[in-house]
């Protein structure tokens, strides 16, 4: 009786175990950017409309798309008294654009210029309130240092309103309303990753 002879296997060409060795290599991907964000409270001194510096708050909320340029809104309030005890207060909200110039690991050069409604409302003691609305423009800019996800910020605000306005409180008493607006604030940050 014979004994059938095992089947040999044939070996495959060395091309094909070099193809079977080829490992694809990986397709590079662009690093993703990702929205970050932050919260803000300012307060400080402007002057305008009326004659006198007066205090004025702000808060913000921006989103930062990448490192250097994002959106925000910010509103704030401001309320002054004139020489002839007149007052003005006005409320604004700012849509803006907001820039960052990085100087150091911790230190920043931000600024932002966007489009400002004001709400504007004066008066004199015992006389009724008048009010008015404006629109116009506001540029911020100044530093910020971060410490970790805490910002500490300082910004010179200029701001430009049309037309001036005049109200008359009472008699020839009238209260001008500049169409320009300067000042200072500074406040504090948080930044979320």
């Amino acid at each position: 009786m014979e004994v059938p002879e095992p089947e040999t296997v044939p070996e495959p060409p060395p091309d094909a175990l070099h193809e079977r060795a080829v490992i694809p290599e990986p397709t590079p991907t662009e690093p993703e950017v990702r929205w970050r964000y932050t919260v803000g409270a300012l307060g400080g001194v402007l002057a305008g409309p009326t004659p006198q510096g007066t205090g004025a708050g702000s808060f913000f909320v921006a989103a930062m798309r990448g490192q250097t340029l994002g959106v925000g809104l910010e509103g704030g309030l401001e309320t002054s008294r004139s020489t002839a005890q007149a007052w003005a207060s006005q409320r604004w909200l700012t849509l803006f654009v907001r820039g960052v110039l990085p100087l150091s690991d911790r230190v920043v050069l931000a600024a932002a210029l966007g489009v400002r409604g004001w709400q504007i409302e004066a008066g004199a003691p015992q006389l009724p309130s008048q009010g008015l609305f404006g629109i116009g423009a506001a540029l911020t800019f100044g530093p910020e240092v971060r410490l970790g996800p805490i910002a500490l910020l300082i910004q010179a605000v200029a701001t430009a309103r049309f037309p001036e306005d005049r109200i008359r409180i009472a008699g020839n008493s009238v209260l001008f309303l500049k169409w320009w607006q300067v000042g200072g604030l500074a406040g504090l940050a948080w930044h979320f990753p």
